[in-house]
């Protein structure tokens, strides 16, 4: 309730709006929460984390993207308790990086590879070509990391066994579960039973 009182109060806080933005999806209010997360962003597209750890040891910048807990790499939790100050920087393919940005020793990009960020990884593909500091997860290779994507690129690798992974239609599964088609069509040589997942969610859907 603290988060909603601070963004009734001030509505052009982003940090109030953008911690009520999180309350609200692990909540479960999806849309309201992408709602409030665009309201923030619209005021702001820098969140600034201090090292919990005097000094700070390292000063990392993270390029994010708008959406749900599944976007991005939720870096903010894996620095919890460290000597590692962390700058968010939100980022759209019509909003790359702005020209001036916070100091920082590494630049991790933790966009998640999903059909809605594709434009965003391409875009800052180009942006970070010969950045000068160290870069953590180049965006051309973010963006061949779908289930898919991983499954071709991994076929045939010695010492590698996975499950085949292929992407079909809502339309093409529903022939599958009517009988009007057999799942070989789409994977040569497997049979029942498969994991079924929407394009894009690692959450366990």
């Amino acid at each position: 309730s603290n988060f909603y009182e601070r963004a009734q109060h001030d509505a052009s806080d982003a940090n109030a709006l953008w911690d009520l933005s999180m309350v609200l999806q692990i909540g479960g209010h999806h849309d309201l929460a992408l709602q409030v997360q665009a309201q923030a962003l619209g005021e702001s597209r820098h969140y600034h984390l201090p090292a919990a750890v005097s000094p700070t040891a390292v000063r990392l910048l993270a390029v994010m993207g708008p959406g749900d807990l599944m976007a991005n790499t939720p870096i903010e939790c894996l620095l919890d308790g460290t000597d590692v100050s962390l700058d968010m920087i939100y980022v759209t393919a019509n909003d790359p990086l702005p020209s001036q940005l916070p100091a920082h020793d590494v630049l991790m990009v933790c966009v998640g590879e999903n059909d809605a960020n594709q434009p965003v990884l391409a875009r800052l593909a180009e942006d970070l070509v010969a950045w000068p500091v160290p870069v953590v997860n180049q965006p051309r290779a973010i963006q061949g990391v779908s289930r898919d994507g991983v499954c071709a690129a991994l076929a045939g690798a010695p010492g590698v066994i996975m499950p085949t992974n292929v992407r079909i239609s809502r339309a093409a599964l529903e022939d599958v579960g009517a009988g009007r088609r057999d799942i070989t069509t789409w994977l040569p040589g497997s049979q029942f039973p498969i994991i079924v997942r929407p394009a894009g969610s690692h959450a366990g859907t």
